[in-house]
């Protein structure tokens, strides 16, 4: 007798409501929780739209990879920066995919690696500017397929 095996399959939007409903852990830090919470507002803002047009789902599909990618972070009890050898290029991919939507939103579609570096270089020191500067430019690329020279832009 053959066991038969049982396919689950989610919708988009099953998808964004599970990881709407996620939970934060109570002890997780300030940058954590306040990253978590942009996130889950331009989330809601999103999926309230109607109808959805090609930009908005790919802000979707981003940022969702985004909450995501902070809830598999090993310890969201301790800041990123307490933890940078361990979370750091992931907490960095976070910030650059929720940047790179809230400037593909401002600016009708159109984001520069330039503008996302240098709003998180902000206060840091010379030595951290440089390695923010390489994880910046993996992240960018991931998620473009581009270099960072390249001004990237969703046409609708």
């Amino acid at each position: 007798m053959l066991l038969s095996t049982q396919v689950k399959t989610h919708t988009r939007q099953q998808h964004l409501n599970n990881l709407l409903a996620r939970q934060l852990p109570a002890c997780t830090s300030p940058e954590y929780r306040q990253e978590h919470f942009k996130i889950l507002c331009m989330l809601r803002l999103l999926s309230d739209m109607h109808p959805k047009d090609a930009r908005a789902l790919w802000m979707i599909n981003l940022l969702s990879e985004a909450l995501e990618k902070l809830h598999s972070l090993d310890d969201p009890t301790s800041s990123p920066t307490d933890s940078f050898r361990k979370d750091n290029g992931r907490w960095t991919e976070v910030l650059v995919r929720r940047m790179m939507a809230e400037l593909l939103w401002e600016h009708a579609g159109t984001v520069e690696s330039h503008d996302i570096y240098e709003t998180l270089k902000e206060g840091r020191t010379k030595a951290a500017s440089v390695r923010l500067h390489e994880q910046v430019r993996r992240s960018w690329e991931a998620i473009t397929g581009a270099d960072l020279s390249t001004e990237f832009s969703i046409q609708v």
